[in-house]
């Protein structure tokens, strides 16, 4: 299967879900369906974007100009009534991995710029935090904050998806290895999502009078998985994030073969903002 073909099934797959998530009438296994597309396109940027591109530095540019454009239409279209930015975790994947290669390839200054990065990502996200917890600033505004300042603060689908990506990206020519990342991360998630277990922690920490430690636990959850188990509906269905695993059979059909003339580079570029805006629009209008 062409990389192509796989951009294509994620850009299919995530406007099915979309549908859903805007409210059309179609039924819920578009949202399902639509688990896969995240860890495509995370495939396609780091395996095919990230290895073909003539220049990295201009990769990472295209990308944070779309994560800006991407923030202003949720600002100014959206104004809180939805948010779509994972272009902006696509980015962060994109930087975490060059910063690992700079010291792979023992490129000069590369631990420095991997510390300096580890530092402002730290200072970016406590002062957020602050900012959430004690002036109570409305999310919209943070998040466009740390947009502007490429921090991993609020960022779509949690922190989890750019170590996610660094497998996929270290592990591209091991599909063993890759797989049991993937299944790995999707049982974490029907873990903490679908069952009653971290309901039932929060009981235990209650109950032993250990509820700051809960509280500690369940916001580093919040932080790498994107949002805290504790306020989402059960079962095995009805939060369907784990089958992002289903994924996997499209990425192990991957033929690493040249690109076809028909190139969907730019397509997705165009393809990820408007398509949202459409669904949007036309969604408003029926209300």
């Amino acid at each position: 299967m062409s990389g192509t073909m796989i951009k294509s099934i994620a850009m299919v797959t995530m406007f099915m879900s979309h549908l859903y998530t805007f409210g059309y009438n179609v039924p819920r296994f578009f949202l399902m369906i639509g688990r896969i597309a995240a860890p495509l396109f995370i495939f396609c940027a780091v395996t095919i974007g990230l290895n073909y591109t003539s220049s990295v530095r201009k990769y990472v540019w295209r990308l944070y100009l779309l994560t800006l454009l991407m923030e202003w239409i949720n600002v100014m279209i959206y104004m809180g009534d939805y948010y779509h930015n994972f272009v902006r975790t696509i980015l962060l994947i994109i930087v975490v991995i060059t910063l690992l290669e700079g010291i792979i390839r023992k490129k000069k200054y590369a631990k420095l710029k991997l510390a300096l990065f580890i530092i402002w990502q730290l200072i970016t996200f406590a002062i957020l935090a602050i900012m959430i917890i004690h002036f109570s600033k409305p999310e919209t505004f943070l998040k466009l904050i740390a947009t502007l300042t490429c921090s991993i603060f609020l960022l779509e689908g949690g922190i989890i998806y750019i170590i996610l990506g660094v497998f996929m990206y270290f592990f591209r020519n091991d599909y063993r290895k890759l797989g049991i990342v993937m299944v790995t991360v999707s049982v974490m998630m029907f873990a903490l999502f679908s069952t009653e277990l971290v309901m039932k922690f929060d009981m235990f920490c209650h109950y032993h009078n250990m509820t700051m430690l809960c509280e500690h636990i369940l916001a580093i959850i919040d932080n790498i998985f994107g949002m805290d188990p504790r306020f989402v509906e059960r079962g095995v269905f009805a939060h369907p994030q784990w089958m992002m695993v289903f994924a996997l059979p499209f990425i192990l059909l991957y033929n690493r073969e040249k690109e076809s003339k028909i190139n969907l580079k730019w397509v997705g570029y165009i393809f990820y903002p408007l398509h949202l805006e459409i669904l949007y629009l036309i969604a408003l209008s029926q209300k």
